[in-house]
């Protein structure tokens, strides 16, 4: 199908890479942000934000319906998972806080008012960047981090509230805490990326430059991308490698090795079985087997010009939303 000029969609890819672009009952297609209920299921059931609401699907970008009420949850920027009062959660970064909802049973049924697990509920906060989170369990909420022009880490208390402590000479614009040590963070403020493991009492810095979004994955691996390249640490950031992939010219037949990308975002800890993967203004590429410096482009080789947010499940189908220049399609 034909797409509007700079238009957005949500793309399903399957397994052997075909895609359906479907928007069906989704009357708002300009998406800022996607996030898989079912993570452990089909991966049928997803949330996206775009301006003026949140929308759900349970069969797979079939059909959507407006979550009632989330108009005013303003602009949405994540959507991840974690754990209020024992209970797993979803949670959404947002203009008005932290939106959560309770994901009942295998996560397949309607959320909210419309559906099972009461209300939505907001943590009143101000978040510009990102939101990270620590995984939480049954008898440990989650842990909240953000850059609100510093460094900002949150402690649910409950779905309403959370006690928030500014650390005000850390400067920040991206920060990623460990999915399961909740005192191990790391957060760059370029030209440098910098790392705690006592919750924020002390920091050092990684010495790693050419930086701006940042990830931690679940082996506790560092991720750094930016406009310079993809780099990873396995050693908690005591050094660092970097990312490559060899793309061939359409045009020319030409291969050529190459490390700088456009990174715009790190899709992780729950990337397929590889963990992550590095969201490029040409493409999307994942994270090859342990300490392999290769990756693999998800795409081939594709227009220069094309944007893309990922977020899958566990096993696939993979969900992206695709930013694509006139006359592309």
């Amino acid at each position: 199908m034909a797409l509007e000029p700079r238009s957005t969609k949500l793309t399903h890819i399957s397994l052997r890479s075909a895609v359906q672009v479907a928007s069906h009952g989704m009357f708002v297609t300009r998406v800022d942000s996607v996030g898989i209920v079912d993570l452990d299921g089909a991966g049928a059931h997803v949330l996206c934000a775009v301006p003026g609401g949140v929308y759900e699907t349970l069969d797979g970008a079939a059909s959507w319906s407006l979550v009632n009420g989330s108009a005013r949850f303003g602009s949405c920027n994540t959507i991840t998972r974690g754990h209020i009062g024992g209970r797993p959660h979803m949670l959404l970064s947002c203009s008005v806080g932290v939106v959560n909802v309770e994901i009942v049973g295998d996560g397949t049924a309607a959320l909210g008012d419309g559906g099972v697990g009461g209300p939505w509920s907001v943590i009143s906060a101000r978040i510009p960047s990102y939101l990270s989170v620590t995984d939480g369990n049954a008898t440990h909420n989650t842990k909240l981090g953000a850059c609100m022009g510093v460094v900002a880490l949150g402690t649910i208390i409950n779905a309403t509230t959370a006690n928030w402590t500014m650390l005000p000479d850390w400067p920040c614009t991206m920060l990623a805490l460990h999915p399961t040590r909740e005192d191990e963070f790391i957060y760059t403020h370029p030209p440098l990326t910098y790392r705690t493991l006592d919750g924020g009492k002390t920091k050092v810095s990684l010495n790693h430059s050419n930086i701006f979004h940042c990830g931690i994955d679940r082996k506790g691996w560092y991720y750094t991308a930016a406009m310079g390249g993809a780099f990873f640490s396995d050693d908690q950031g005591h050094s660092w490698a970097a990312y490559y992939d060899n793309r061939t010219a359409r045009r020319n037949n030409v291969s050529r090795v190459r490390v700088p990308h456009d990174y715009q975002r790190i899709p992780l800890p729950d990337f397929g079985a590889a963990g992550v993967a590095f969201v490029s203004d040409q493409g999307l590429y994942i994270k090859p087997e342990g300490n392999a410096t290769q990756l693999i482009s998800a795409n081939g080789n594709m227009s220069n010009n094309i944007a893309m947010q990922a977020l899958p499940s566990t096993p696939p189908p993979f969900y992206l939303h695709v930013q694509v220049p006139p006359g592309f399609l």
